[in-house]
């Protein structure tokens, strides 16, 4: 009989769950179409059950019609499409993270105050694309240790961080950054969900001999689990669903791991583990 392990931080983070809920008691209250920016959340499953009870996918205001109601989802949005939804009185649903907000609040202020903003993390990720919009998508962004570009023109540097990549990649590229003479103002905006489940997983993995992560494969959270996990356990996969494990990886395998990202719904963790 293998030893399996469940993550305890597997699933649903703080922000996920509360856009989750938030859309849900929409679902109830209102009759009309419902659409979000973007996905509600990096998982397929959820968002064809959110297409079958009319909730729309849209990527641009110009696909609804004034007075609708739209949800901002837990990554956020730029502050330009706050007034752009202002004046076509569409009723906001706001399901941006705090964490997420509290990055956007930090590159406000200091952009205000004449610093110059740098992002670490992933430049197409809708949250970073969304808190570069709150400073008028000036922001310099920042993903390798090694390919940092020429900053010793600015007098004063705000550095914040996307809320889920990984610490280490972080630490590294601050310290590359600090090598600068200029004025720094360092903030260390990744989640402590997001911290707590990559040093988990990468715990869990030291003691496994396979390792499954569960998670949309377009989820960035997910993805950088598996990357965690690839580091001390030979043998990970990555998966949507429990009908994607091939069994034949747990031959010879005494000790399984299972992790998921943060917009892995219960129920789909619990089939990974049953089919385990």
């Amino acid at each position: 009989m293998r030893n399996v392990t469940l993550a305890k931080t597997a699933g649903f983070c703080f922000g996920v769950d509360r856009a989750i809920k938030k859309l849900d008691n929409a679902v109830k209250c209102i009759n009309s179409p419902i659409y979000t920016l973007g996905p509600i959340i990096h998982n397929n499953q959820m968002i064809q059950k959110y297409d079958s009870q009319n909730v729309k996918i849209i990527n641009d205001l110009s696909q609804v019609e004034n007075n609708s109601t739209v949800v901002i989802r837990s990554h956020g949005v730029a502050k330009s499409l706050y007034d752009q939804m202002g004046q076509k009185n569409i009723n906001i649903i706001d399901a941006t993270c705090p964490y997420v907000k509290k990055v956007q609040n930090i590159v406000n202020e200091y952009c205000m105050k004449g610093y110059k903003i740098i992002i670490i993390g992933d430049e197409n990720h809708p949250e970073v694309i969304g808190v570069n919009g709150w400073c008028n998508n000036s922001a310099i962004i920042i993903n390798n240790k090694n390919n940092i570009p020429i900053i010793k023109m600015y007098d004063k540097i705000c550095v914040v961080a996307q809320t889920t990549i990984i610490e280490s990649l972080f630490s590294d590229i601050v310290s590359e950054i600090q090598k600068c003479h200029c004025e720094i103002k360092v903030f260390n905006t990744i989640c402590s969900a997001t911290e707590e489940r990559q040093e988990e997983a990468k715990l869990l993995a030291k003691n496994s001999d396979v390792m499954i992560v569960v998670g949309g494969y377009d989820s960035s959270n997910t993805k950088k689990l598996t990357e965690i996990c690839k580091v001390y356990c030979d043998k990970v996969i990555h998966i949507e669903t429990a009908s994607e494990i091939d069994t034949k990886i747990f031959k010879d395998c005494k000790s399984v791991g299972i992790t998921a990202g943060a917009s892995t719904p219960a129920w789909i963790i619990k089939e990974v583990v049953q089919k385990v």
